[in-house]
Formats: structure tokens, C-alpha cells, sequence
């Protein structure tokens, strides 16, 4: 599923953040490109359903689950 590449891709920076592998500048980079991809895949459901998103799912709904997705990974790392 999608929603789990974006999420192992945030996981993935702030772990490299975490261990001083990228700066404050490096993740904010990283942070816009997650987010331009995860618009990308919201605009694209009108043509396609995403893998494991049953066809239909409104748009909205992906959003959320995504940003919960992200805000979750991002609250973890931040909290250990």
C-alpha cells in the first residue's frame, strides 16, 4: 500500500535525523517532497485507485489516514 511507503519513508528521515545523519534543513526538504508525493496520490485517485484502497475511497479519507499515518510515525521518533 502506499500509505506504507510514505510512511517508511518519514520513519526513515527522522531516524537519520535522530542519529545526526541530516540537519534540520535536510528534513524539512525531505518533509515537502513526502508531502507534494502524498498530494500526488490524493489527486490521482480520480483516475486510480492506489493499491489497497478499495475504488471509491474518497479522496478526503485518504488524506486523513495518510496524515494520521505520518503524524503518528512523527510522534513515535519524537517521543523516544
Amino acid at each position: 500500500m502506499q500509505a506504507r511507503s510514505f510512511r517508511e519513508s518519514l520513519e526513515a528521515t527522522l531516524t537519520r535525523y535522530t542519529n545526526r545523519a541530516i540537519t534540520t534543513a535536510q528534513v524539512i526538504e525531505e518533509l515537502i517532497g513526502l508531502a507534494r508525493a502524498i498530494r500526488e496520490t490524493i489527486q490521482g485517485l480520480h483516475r486510480r485507485s492506489p493499491e489497497g484502497v478499495p475504488s471509491g475511497t474518497p479522496p478526503s479519507i485518504l488524506s486523513f489516514v495518510l496524515s494520521f499515518i505520518a503524524l503518528t510515525s512523527f510522534k513515535y521518533f519524537t517521543e523516544h
